[in-house]
């Protein structure tokens, strides 16, 4: 239902045993490691600056794919682990907060947060789905280490069962799924060129400094 007969042709019309129990016919079993590998670089505090975007835990929204907020890394004294635009950040500390997101831009993040990325961009979409799904986030707390401050570690969120579908759906799933993902990650930098233009003209029209009109031109030059 809701969808069109050539993409429903790309699904089996049966199913059939697996050790996962019934999967569609054709599919196959496999580990999360099969599509998604974790990005290890790190930038020591010397290599950190004001111009570098910083990424921790307390930024990250619960349930959400899309990022709010986030910092820079001026003054940060240990090292963070480096990522990239589209990477999928997951935080790995208390994994039952769901925190889960597509990175809008190059940058460093905590070392609670895991910078994890699809082994090919055709998986793009999945892997961001995947990470970012209920049952994975329940088998990480599952998993999770440690009494006051649980984590989980990539050695398991590794080894987390999937079911693999054929590469056509996979191809399919990504025309339909990524520009969604691309206009998340575009519109997370829009909502903050807006807000800091709202902080930056309202003080100055409520001082009277500037007037609507001047505003309206500095506004539309910005978003041009």
């Amino acid at each position: 239902e809701g969808m069109d007969e050539a993409t429903a042709a790309l699904f089996p019309d049966e199913f059939e045993e697996s050790e996962l129990g019934l999967v569609p016919k054709g599919w196959r079993v496999g580990i999360l490691s099969d599509l998604v590998v974790t990005s290890r670089k790190q930038l020591q505090p010397s290599d950190l600056h004001a111009e570098l975007k910083y990424v921790g835990l307390e930024h990250i929204p619960r349930k959400s794919l899309g990022l709010t907020t986030w910092d820079t890394a001026d003054g940060l004294e240990s090292a963070k682990a480096a990522f990239s635009e589209g990477d999928i950040l997951f935080g790995k500390l208390r994994p039952y907060f769901h925190k889960v997101v597509v990175a809008p831009f190059d940058g460093v993040c905590s070392t609670d947060i895991l910078v994890c990325r699809p082994r090919l961009p055709e998986h793009d979409a999945l892997t961001a789905m995947l990470l970012s799904s209920v049952a994975l986030i329940d088998y990480a707390d599952r998993l999770s280490n440690g009494a006051k401050m649980p984590r989980v570690t990539w050695k398991d969120l590794a080894a987390y069962p999937i079911v693999k579908p054929p590469q056509l759906v996979v191809a399919e799933y990504n025309r339909v799924v990524l520009p969604l993902l691309e206009k998340i990650r575009a519109n997370v930098l829009s909502t903050q060129t807006l807000a800091t233009l709202r902080d930056t003209l309202l003080p100055r029209l409520i001082s009277g400094q500037l007037r609507l009109p001047d505003a309206q031109a500095e506004l539309e030059g910005a978003l041009s």
